[in-house]
């Protein structure tokens, strides 16, 4: 990993008066995993929707692969190759697991072969689940489910939301495998509320409160330091 993927500077959001983000400086390289984590309302979301797209920066600046994308629509980071999952599964509940995959895939001009499609099914865990209906999986595999549909359009950037929301622990444990398996060839920004799984994970760790970034180190230096553990983690 040398240059950035992606590297944002002094970003600001506000709503309404209120600054959900304020100041974010961000780097991100490639086949990097790092989490996002801190309190409700601290602006991990708003700072996601702001690195794809969803949501413009009041100022700051955004650079992807050295190109300004800042002010791009949403569609401009998505071809340049920033895909973002939200907290809630969205997929074709009237269509197979498979379906839904090779979808995916036509959507952004890739096509498929039936044995890649296998090998996708495979990587999510849901190969069993090749023709069932995605509406008829349960909670957790849809999750793993929506996060085959951004990986079948071979993002540069993966970005998600509470992947795990909803998992039980056997999925959650098998969502970090699938994860980490991701390292070699895709950046990948989890913001997660679950610290079971944000340790098992183990990677560069953001923290935001009150929309600021106020930390940015290894798990393990955040989970002992006094401030994070004050403003969120909390104490034994």
């Amino acid at each position: 990993m040398n240059e950035p993927l992606l590297t944002a500077r002094d970003l600001h959001k506000s709503f309404g008066g209120v600054a959900a983000v304020k100041g974010a400086d961000v780097e991100i390289r490639n086949g990097e995993l790092m989490c996002i984590i801190g309190p409700n309302g601290a602006g991990k979301s708003t700072l996601l929707n702001l690195l794809c797209g969803v949501t413009q920066v009041d100022s700051g600046e955004i650079l992807f692969e050295g190109q300004d994308i800042g002010r791009l629509p949403v569609h401009g980071f998505a071809r340049a190759g920033i895909v973002r999952k939200f907290q809630t599964p969205a997929v074709f509940t009237s269509l197979s697991t498979r379906e839904n995959l090779r979808i995916a895939g036509d959507a952004v001009g890739i096509f498929y072969a039936d044995a890649e499609i296998d090998k996708m099914l495979e990587r999510i865990a849901l190969i069993t689940e090749a023709h069932t209906r995605a509406g008829d999986l349960a909670h957790g595999k849809k999750q793993w489910l929506e996060m085959g549909l951004c990986l079948m359009t071979r993002p540069k950037l993966l970005l998600l939301d509470e992947p795990t929301a909803g998992m039980t622990d056997a999925e959650t444990l098998a969502t970090v495998i699938l994860l980490k398996s991701l390292a070699a060839d895709i950046a990948t920004v989890v913001i997660e509320h679950d610290m079971s799984f944000v340790r098992e994970l183990n990677v560069r760790t953001c923290v935001m409160h009150q929309g600021e970034i106020v930390r940015d180190s290894s798990f393990v230096d955040i989970e002992k330091d006094p401030f994070i553990q004050e403003i969120y983690l909390g104490t034994e």
